[in-house]
């Protein structure tokens, strides 16, 4: 299931300009010319940094009294940086006003990876915990108790027979 989740994550990263205004089809005085296997690696190291930054950033934002989707957009806040440099590359690093002010649809798509991130991030802490819980059912800072006597060495059988 998780790898499905980050499939869809890869999936949603690579294909987010979506809502993204294009420019005229004429070369623009301030277009950085590329080929489209240099911007092709070029989005992908960025979308690698977006990851690293929702890996970094989820554990902070992170409060469970909160939806996901409120968690998201604080995680979207925090990680602004590197989907403005995805977006800048989408656009072929042309300086056009949706860079700093995206459209709704790409704070949308933005958004959703963010909370699809903290999705993983909950399911993750809720597997670990109950790991946890599976291998000490008495609490986290209570000793292990063997579940027989005869199976721990350090106490005594009853001698009065």
């Amino acid at each position: 299931m998780l790898r499905l989740q980050a499939n869809i994550l890869w999936v949603a990263l690579v294909s987010l300009s979506g809502g993204l205004v294009a420019c005229s089809h004429s070369e623009s005085s301030n277009a950085v010319a590329m080929t489209a296997e240099q911007r092709k690696l070029d989005e992908k190291q960025i979308s690698l940094a977006i990851r690293a930054c929702l890996h970094k950033q989820v554990a902070e934002v992170e409060h469970l009294a909160d939806t996901a989707e409120v968690v998201g957009k604080r995680l979207r806040e925090r990680c602004e940086v590197p989907f403005a440099a995805l977006r800048q590359a989408k656009l072929g690093y042309v300086d056009v006003p949706d860079i700093q002010n995206p459209p709704p649809l790409v704070v949308a798509d933005e958004e959703a990876i963010c909370v699809t991130m903290v999705q993983r991030f909950r399911e993750a802490q809720r597997k670990a915990v109950q790991e946890r819980l599976r291998q000490m059912p008495h609490g986290w800072s209570h000793p292990p108790i063997p579940r027989k006597p005869e199976e721990n060495p350090s106490v005594e059988k009853p001698g009065y027979l």
